[in-house]
């Protein structure tokens, strides 16, 4: 593949003056956008990290008396053993845990697609928590009622009618800085606000789905 590009490359900057400039500055363009997304995200990730694993979390959330709720409510996280900000967020607004609570975290293999017997792993962190892990292929497309499908033929399984999602929403302002630490910021704010939200590119039914609000400035 980099051979094709390397020659691509090199035709057109052979003529570069009669309008090869144009898939040039095209091609530049969005490799720019792409090392911006890539970078911003993964900073963004860093200032969102909580300072205990989710073992940690979990264990020091068992030790309290918490009112409960019924169901289960399943929290995203980006990274697996991380805790996600929306059950602090639930936890320090709501002060409510659900009967189950599952840390749910999706794993992009390097492969087309994963087989259905392995799509999903689920380790029990505590009494009342779990953490379940879903591979995804990079041709297949994640989705809530896949997820529905494989719990059922794994040791916990989600049932559509009783299980709420909690994710969060990152409200970005750029932290003044460098000119252009500012103008990678202001990209990224652009290209967030514009990209498909998480609930959508998952179908994650809307009356199933509580969304929290954080702040971060980057």
């Amino acid at each position: 593949m980099l051979t094709y590009d390397a020659l691509l490359f090199t035709a057109t900057s052979l003529k570069f003056m009669d309008g090869g400039w144009l898939p040039l500055t095209i091609g530049s363009m969005v490799f720019i956008l792409m090392v911006v997304w890539y970078l911003e995200r993964q900073r963004l990730g860093l200032l969102l990290k909580q300072p205990l694993s989710a073992e940690a979390m979990v264990s020091e959330l068992e030790q309290k008396q918490w009112t409960r709720a019924s169901g289960t409510a399943v929290y995203f996280s980006r990274n697996e053993g991380q805790v996600p900000s929306s059950l602090i967020n639930n936890l320090k607004y709501n002060e409510i845990l659900h009967q189950r609570n599952v840390l749910l975290t999706f794993k992009y293999p390097d492969k087309p697609r994963v087989h259905p017997l392995k799509r999903m792993e689920v380790t029990q962190l505590s009494e009342t928590f779990w953490q379940m892990i879903v591979y995804v292929g990079y041709q297949e497309s994640p989705d809530i009622e896949q997820i529905y499908t494989v719990s059922r033929s794994n040791s916990f399984v989600l049932h559509p009618t009783d299980t709420l999602f909690f994710m969060s929403s990152e409200r970005i302002k750029v932290k003044p800085s460098s000119w252009w630490h500012d103008v990678k910021a202001r990209l990224f704010i652009l290209l967030s606000r514009n990209a498909l939200r998480t609930s959508e590119r998952l179908h994650v039914p809307q009356d199933r789905l509580i969304e929290i609000g954080v702040h971060v400035e980057i």
